[in-house]
């Protein structure tokens, strides 16, 4: 499991590794069954939705932005635009 402090991520934008940014985070999930977090992310890259990036694919969490290993073309070949199953998500509003 990575280390990155996750508490205070609301609000922060969100960066592919090649500078796009991707969006702007909401707050992190943990999945009850495996303990895998998720990041959710109101996104901008490619039109409005949420995206639900597991935290292994961040690479660093800073204080002004969250940087991702993944570039802009990878993003194209990953399913983060679905909840993974069982992940109990916070309501909204």
């Amino acid at each position: 499991m990575s280390d990155h402090d996750l508490s205070d991520v609301a609000g922060k934008p969100v960066d592919t590794y090649d500078d796009e940014r991707l969006g702007i985070a909401e707050d992190v999930v943990t999945d009850p069954q495996s303990g895998r977090r998720y990041l959710i992310v109101a996104g901008t890259l490619f039109g409005t939705g949420k995206y639900y990036v597991p935290e292994e694919e961040i690479q660093r969490a800073g204080q002004y932005r969250i940087l991702l290993g993944t570039t802009r073309d990878d993003l194209k070949e990953l399913d983060w635009f679905a909840p993974p199953d069982g992940l109990d998500l916070p309501s909204s509003g």
